[in-house]
C-alpha cells in the first residue's frame, strides 16, 4: 500500500468537525502551528494492519476500563511488567508499531472506539513523527488533533497525555532536544480536569541525563528494566484517571530524591516492590545507574548475566577488573561456578563505596546489593514508613573524596528471596585475570580478500518490492547505508538492538541497495559480536547461546559469496570476549 501524499490545511476538516469553534474550546491548548498536517491514513505494513484488526475486536470483547493508545512503545510494553501493573488496572494495550499521529487519528475513525466507552484513555504518540524529520510544532499539532478527536467522541473519559520519552544517549542530542520541544508545547494541553499531562520520561535517565543501554539498548525502545522504572508514576497516573478525584498530578523529579536527615544520618529514597523487597538507584563506575535490590542475605553484589554483558559492552567493566572465578552454593544446595570481578565505584546518593567484589548470576533478574557492599557500611537501617535507606555517619564509612576501602574476603550469607550465591567457607581465590578468546588476526581476513572499495553513488533499498521484508527497519537501514561501506568492499553491516542483550543484523549492498539477512541475531543469539573488515569477505560471529551459562560462547566464521553467507564452521569457546566490538573491530 502506498502512503498518500495528500495534505490538508487543517486536520479538523479531515475529521469532519461539525462545530469548529467547539473543537477549539474543548482543549486548553491553542493550535501550535498553521502549517499543513498529514491526512489521516491506515497503517502501511501487514503486521500493523493485523494489529489494528486485533484491537478492533478486543475493544468490543475484552473488558477494560482504560485504553492505552500508542505506537511500538506501547505495543512492545514488557509483558511481565504489563501483567503485574496494567492488567490489574483493566488497561487494554492499543499500541500499533510504527504509528504516527495521523495513523492514530485514522484508527480512532475506523473502529478503535467502537467498544464500550472506557473510563480513561492514555495517549503516548509522536515518537515516529520525529523520526520522519517533522518540526516539534507539527508533531505537537498532530498530538493535539488526536486529543481533539478523543475529547469529541469520548467526552466523559479522562485522558492521560504522556510526554514523549527520551531518545538517544546524550542529553544534548538532536532527538533529545526535539522531544523536549514537543513536550513543552503539549504540556499546555493539560488542564487536570479532562486532560492530565504527565512527563515521566526523566525516570529513564541517569543523574547526568543520559539514556543508558541497560534501559534502552537501541536508544528508542526500552528494556524490562526501563518499563519497571516508569511504573510507579504510570500506576499513579492511571489510578488518578480512574478515581473520583480531580486534583492535579504532582510533578515528578527525574532523578532519585536524596533526603537529608539531621546530623549523623542520610536517607536515600527507595522504591518498595512488595514482600519486603526494596530497590535503590546505584551508579556503577560513574557510568550506568541501575536499580538494585537491597538483600542482606546475598554475600556479594550480584549482577545478572544480561546486565553484566551490558556492562562489558559499554566498557563499564573491563578485562582488568576480573579476579577469577568462584564456586557458589545455590539455595537448593547445588554448586555453580561464576565469574568474579571488581566494581571500582558504587555510588548511592552522596555515598561512594569503592572496590566492591561482585559476581555474575546465570539468571535474569535485578542486581543485588549484597554484603560485599552492605558490609562496608558500619551502620545502616531501612525506614519502612518512608521507604528510605538510612546511612549513619560513623568511623570507617567511605564518602566521596575519602580513602577507598580495600577488597574484603567474602563472608557467608543467609539465602534471600531468590536463588543467589553464597561463597563456600574458606579463603577467597587469588585474583587472576581472565584471558579473552583469541580474536582473528589480520592474516585470517587477508586470506579472503574483497575487491576494490566501492566509492560510487549510494543506492537505497526497494522497500515496496524486492526488500519489503525489511520494511520495518527502513530508517535504520537507510541511515546505515548513508554511512558508507564497512564490509567486503561494497556492503554495510547494520546491527541494532531488540532488547537487553538482543540485536538484529542485516547486510546491505550499498551499490544496489539490496538487503540480506545475516544468519545470526535475535533473542536466541544473545550478546552477538561481529568482526569484519571492508577489505575482506570474512565475518566472524560470537554469541552466548544460553544466558544460564556465561562461561560458554559459540563462534562461527562466514564467507559472503554471491549474496549468501557460507559457513566455514562453528566452534565453542571457554568464554566470550569481554570487550566490545565497534563497526567490526573488537577491542
Amino acid at each position: 500500500m502506498q502512503r498518500s501524499t495528500a495534505i490538508v490545511i487543517a486536520v479538523l476538516a479531515t475529521m469532519c468537525w461539525q462545530n469548529p469553534v467547539h473543537a477549539q474550546t474543548i482543549l486548553r491548548c491553542a493550535p501550535f502551528t498553521s502549517d499543513m498536517l498529514a491526512v489521516p491514513e491506515a497503517p502501511e505494513y501487514a503486521h500493523d494492519l493485523k494489529r489494528f484488526e486485533e484491537i478492533k475486536v478486543e475493544v468490543k470483547t475484552r473488558p477494560h476500563r482504560v485504553l492505552f493508545l500508542g505506537d511500538s512503545l506501547t505495543e512492545r510494553f514488557d509483558p511481565q511488567v504489563w501483567r503485574e501493573h496494567m492488567m490489574p488496572r483493566g488497561v487494554l494495550n492499543a499500541g500499533v508499531n510504527g504509528d504516527r499521529t495521523e495513523h492514530l487519528v485514522w484508527r480512532l475513525q475506523h473502529g478503535q472506539l467502537d467498544g464500550p466507552p472506557p473510563a480513561a484513555v492514555v495517549v503516548l504518540i509522536g515518537a515516529n513523527d520525529l523520526v520522519n524529520d517533522r518540526a516539534p510544532e507539527i508533531v505537537a499539532e498532530g498530538i493535539r488533533a488526536d486529543l481533539l478527536y478523543l475529547r469529541q467522541h469520548l467526552p466523559a473519559a479522562r485522558i492521560g497525555l504522556l510526554g514523549l520519552w527520551p531518545r538517544g544517549m546524550s542529553p544534548d542530542g538532536p532527538l533529545r532536544r526535539a522531544v523536549a520541544a514537543v513536550n513543552r508545547l503539549i504540556r499546555t494541553c493539560g488542564d487536570d480536569r479532562a486532560v492530565f499531562y504527565a512527563d515521566i520520561g526523566g525516570l529513564l535517565l541517569d543523574p547526568e541525563g543520559r539514556l543508558n543501554l541497560a534501559i534502552s539498548p537501541d536508544q528508542l525502545h526500552f528494556s524490562a528494566l526501563g518499563y519497571a522504572r516508569l511504573m510507579p508514576r504510570l500506576d499513579a497516573l492511571i489510578d488518578r484517571l480512574t478515581s473520583a478525584e480531580t486534583a492535579s498530578l504532582v510533578p515528578v523529579a527525574p532523578a532519585p530524591v536524596i533526603k537529608r536527615q539531621p546530623p549523623g544520618a542520610e536517607a536515600i529514597q527507595m522504591e518498595f516492590q512488595g514482600d519486603g523487597i526494596y530497590t535503590v538507584p546505584v551508579q556503577i563506575n560513574g557510568m550506568i545507574t541501575l536499580p538494585f535490590v537491597i538483600d542482606s542475605g546475598a554475600s556479594e553484589v550480584t549482577i545478572p548475566a544480561d546486565v553484566f554483558l551490558t556492562l562489558t559492552r559499554t566498557r563499564t567493566v573491563g578485562d582488568s577488573d576480573f579476579v577469577g572465578t568462584g564456586t557458589y552454593v545455590l539455595a537448593d544446595g547445588t554448586e555453580q561456578s561464576s565469574k568474579r570481578f571488581i566494581l571500582h565505584e558504587l555510588r548511592v546518593g552522596a555515598l561512594v563505596i569503592r572496590d566492591v567484589v561482585a559476581n555474575v548470576a546465570p539468571v535474569k533478574g535485578d542486581p543485588l546489593l549484597g554484603q560485599s557492599f552492605l558490609g562496608k557500611l558500619p551502620a545502616w537501617t531501612i525506614d519502612n514508613e518512608r521507604h528510605a535507606l538510612v546511612f549513619h555517619d560513623k568511623a570507617g564509612e567511605t564518602r566521596e573524596g575519602q580513602a577507598a576501602i580495600s577488597v574484603p574476603t567474602p563472608v557467608p550469607a543467609v539465602h534471600g528471596p531468590w536463588e543467589k550465591y553464597a561463597p563456600p567457607q574458606g579463603r577467597a581465590p587469588a585474583p587472576t585475570a581472565l584471558a579473552p578468546p583469541a580474536l582473528p588476526d589480520a592474516s585470517l581476513f587477508d586470506r579472503f580478500p574483497a575487491g576494490e572499495v566501492y566509492r560510487g553513488v549510494l543506492a537505497m533499498p526497494d522497500f515496496e518490492g524486492r526488500d519489503r521484508e525489511f520494511k520495518d527497519f527502513r530508517t535504520r537501514i537507510r541511515n546505515g547505508i548513508r554511512e558508507g561501506t564497512n564490509f567486503a568492499s561494497r556492503y554495510k553491516v547494520i546491527q541494532f538492538g531488540c532488547g537487553t542483550g538482543c540485536s538484529f543484523v542485516v547486510v546491505a549492498d550499498v551499490s544496489t541497495g539490496r538487503v540480506y539477512s545475516f544468519p545470526h541475531g535475535g533473542e536466541y543469539d544473545q550478546m552477538l559480536q561481529l568482526e569484519y573488515r571492508v577489505s575482506s569477505n570474512l565475518v566472524r560471529a560470537r554469541w552466548v547461546p544460553n544466558l544460564g551459562n556465561m562461561d560458554r560462547c559459540l563462534q562461527e566464521d562466514f564467507l559472503l559469496k554471491d549474496g549468501h553467507f557460507v559457513s566455514l564452521g562453528k566452534s565453542g569457546l571457554a568464554a566470550c570476549h569481554v570487550g566490545y566490538c565497534d563497526n567490526g573491530v573488537c577491542k
